[in-house]
């Protein structure tokens, strides 16, 4: 079979241009509309299920509201696992679902639960949003992120402008999932009451908070018939002003209107919030954090948030913009230039080694166009199939150059050699054609094996099969079409390319090749002659590559430099959020001072409800580098990091660790903690657990490499507790209050 397809590729020369022309068309098509993204998605099929409640301590969160929706939520067809975690007025449930259920069935299957779940809590328990569903977002879906520059505006007006004005326009951006604020105050209204002034009007606060829902609405009344035309009807009774909302009625006593005015004072006021965030670490700013859809084209979603963002800028008020700090896209082009680089340079290295040999320009040509073939080839397999284009894939094939040309160096060394040795006994045609077919069979069991060599590597699941399962493909499709390449377009070129001045070729080129394998037989001879040595040798080199291989260490993936730094800094639940941001003010400044970096901006809880939710004792403080073209003092990121960690020093009551944007994620989804490295203690009992905890935190402290090192805090937050006594209520005629 594979002699008829060499024969049929030399009969129909034609077929092979065609074929030629058809692969680079689609080729370089393929490669416009492949996802391009920094890293492989190793996102799981993750469905986020949130609920707020209001003033609701963390242990009532998890009785009341996280075990009731948990328990409707385990019998979904295809549930993995759940993790939740239950807070001061939050609960954030995590389903993860089985890599084969589709991820858009398993957020409709859990939509259809979540009124049943609803119906499960508690009656009297107010959710003021209801069970609400997380985006459909990528764990490592956070492609650009920014905050408002307004110069000495008020925190409060930029948190509204963001929220009304660019959250809403950077959500219609196809492929953004959801924008996520932070920092600043939400604007509200606010009525100050006098005790006294309700005390002597014989009013309380539930009436004047009656009579605000009453009075604040907008009501149809149907419609009006006059002659040929309909009217609508409406009552507009919404409060819109200040005013309008202090001469709101309360109650009448003898024909006197009882104004909210005249029972205390209404202002514009700022909501209590559980988020901050600083620039630098001297001022607030408002942040915003931009998330794509599952599997979207990260380099094309945040082209288009950009162009968005200049739209924004035009229209926003003098003195405020937009200024993006994390932008994914700086690391997609630092791959793709990384892997380009690979490619350029390893085709000029094929190119000299393949002339030296060959001695023949145009032979070596044919040899080198098979690089470009293949990778188009590949590259259209992979787009057909959903497979992303990412540093691991396309860094897979740059490695693979020197198997991809491989098939076509046998190949076209096997005509040169046969066509030289032919001589004019038989024709050039007749002795590329038996040349070709002597070799194709070798050829493809070699190949053959190459690819064999990677289909473990697509039974691979969970983590490891989305990381590695896209460089599988990429090298293995990229291999078949190297082989293509060698059997059926090599022979044809080579024909088409030969002339009569064959003899002159083979003796400008000569020189080289013969040196080369004369050297190379006399070396063949003394190591014949020369058994035990070799042997004693080949041990030696076994047993030094094995002492050195358990000397090396182990990764589950490179440690890739993202140009970004994430500090995160822990501290006990107990702490205050005005504390917290002295620390991480603190921290912010001292790294902004190191020359390589252009700006820190500190991220401390959260403003919104949403993805990679933290809570008020974390703070996460991104650290965004200069180019390396303007580094003085440092070689590495770690030299950074290194710098920093001198700066901030130990700081009292505080945990600080390390890592990258992109890495704390990756860990985050793989062990559920934004750490290498995760140990885990269970127990039924809190206080033996934590016991056992700061054990194994001592233990560990004294492995030679650790760093980092920290206990996840679970204890709850100190509370001052109220219990009311039943009996003494009744005497004064009170009742227990409510959760209204």
């Amino acid at each position: 079979m594979i002699e008829t397809m060499i024969q049929i590729g030399l009969k129909h020369k034609l077929l092979a241009f065609m074929l030629v022309l058809l692969v680079g068309v689609l080729g370089v098509f393929s490669l416009s509309q492949i996802s391009i993204d920094a890293f492989p998605d190793i996102s799981p099929n993750l469905v986020q299920v949130f609920a707020e409640v209001e003033g609701m301590a963390a242990e009532e969160v998890e009785q009341l509201v996280t075990r009731p929706a948990e328990a409707v939520m385990r019998s979904v067809p295809g549930v993995q696992k759940i993790r939740s975690l239950s807070s001061q007025g939050l609960a954030t449930i995590n389903i993860y679902f089985e890599d084969n259920i589709n991820i858009y069935l398993a957020r409709q299957m859990i939509a259809e639960r979540m009124k049943q779940a609803e119906s499960e809590i508690p009656t009297g328990i107010e959710l003021p949003h209801g069970l609400e569903m997380g985006p459909l977002v990528s764990g490592t879906g956070k492609v650009l992120a920014y905050y408002l520059e307004a110069g000495d505006r008020d925190i409060t007006e930029v948190r509204t402008l963001h929220k009304w004005i660019v959250r809403r326009s950077l959500e219609g951006v196809p492929g953004v999932a959801a924008v996520i604020g932070q920092g600043g105050f939400v604007r509200q209204y606010e009525v100050e009451l006098s005790p006294e002034k309700l005390l002597a009007r014989k009013l309380s606060v539930s009436d004047v908070r009656e009579a605000i829902e009453l009075n604040n609405a907008n009501v149809g009344a149907g419609l009006i018939t006059q002659g040929s035309a309909e009217l609508i009807v409406r009552t507009l009774g919404r409060v819109s002003t200040i005013e309008e909302l202090a001469s709101t009625v309360v109650k009448s006593f003898d024909g006197e209107p009882v104004l909210i005015k005249d029972l205390g004072t209404v202002k514009l006021g700022q909501a209590f919030r559980r988020g901050v965030a600083l620039l630098n670490g001297e001022r607030e700013v408002v942040l915003g954090g931009i998330y794509k859809v599952h599997q979207a084209n990260s380099f094309k979603v945040i082209q288009r948030l950009h162009q968005r963002m200049e739209e924004i800028n035009a229209t926003l008020p003098e003195g405020v913009k937009l200024v993006p700090y994390y932008d994914q896209s700086d690391l997609v082009i630092s791959s793709i230039n990384t892997v380009r680089s690979a490619l350029f340079f390893g085709l000029l290295l094929v190119s000299i080694v393949a002339f030296l040999f060959l001695g023949n320009f145009r032979n070596a040509a044919i040899m080198v166009c098979s690089i470009p073939f293949a990778m188009l080839f590949g590259l259209i397999l992979m787009e057909r199939n959903g497979f992303p284009g990412d540093l691991i894939s396309f860094g897979g094939m740059a490695i693979a150059l020197g198997m991809i040309i491989d098939a076509t160096i046998i190949m076209v060394e096997k005509l040169q050699t046969d066509t030289e040795k032919a001589d004019g006994k038989i024709s050039i045609q007749e002795s590329i054609r038996l040349a070709a077919q002597e070799v194709g069979r070798p050829i493809v069991f070699a190949i053959a094996v190459i690819i064999i060599v990677f289909l473990p590597v697509f039974t691979l699941g969970e983590i490891e099969g989305k990381m590695f399962r896209p460089l599988a493909f990429a090298v293995t499709t990229t291999m078949a079409g190297s082989l293509i390449y060698a059997l059926l377009i090599a022979p044809v070129f080579f024909q088409l390319t030969q002339r009569k001045q064959a003899r002159q070729a083979k003796q400008k080129g000569g020189k080289t090749r013969t040196a080369l394998l004369a050297g190379y037989e006399r070396l063949l001879k003394r190591t014949i002659a020369n058994p035990v040595l070799t042997i004693a040798i080949l041990l030696m080199m076994l047993a030094g590559g094995s002492h050195g291989y358990l000397l090396l260490g182990r990764e589950f993936i490179p440690r890739l430099q993202e140009g970004t730094i994430q500090c995160y800094a822990y501290m006990d639940p107990n702490v205050a959020l005005d504390e917290i941001k002295k620390i991480c003010a603190n921290i912010a400044s001292e790294a902004a001072q190191v020359q390589e970096v252009k700006n820190v901006i500190a991220d401390i809880g959260y403003g919104e409800v949403g993805p990679h939710m933290h809570h008020t004792n974390y703070g996460c403080i991104v650290i965004t580098l200069k180019p390396r073209s303007e580094w003085k003092n440092a070689r590495s990121q770690d030299d950074i990091e290194a710098f920093i960690k001198a700066r901030v020093g130990e700081l009292p009551g505080v945990s600080i660790g390390f890592s990258q944007p992109i890495a704390h994620e990756v860990d985050e989804l793989i062990a559920g903690a934004g750490a290498d490295v995760v140990l885990k203690v269970f127990g039924d009992d809190i206080q033996r657990l934590t016991e056992l905890t700061i054990e194994i935190q001592e233990i560990l402290a004294q492995v030679t490499g650790v760093q980092d090192l920290r206990v996840e805090q679970t204890g709850g937050q100190t509370q001052l507790q109220v219990i009311l006594n039943p009996s003494r209520l009744a005497r004064y005629g009170l009742n227990k209050p409510s959760a209204a």
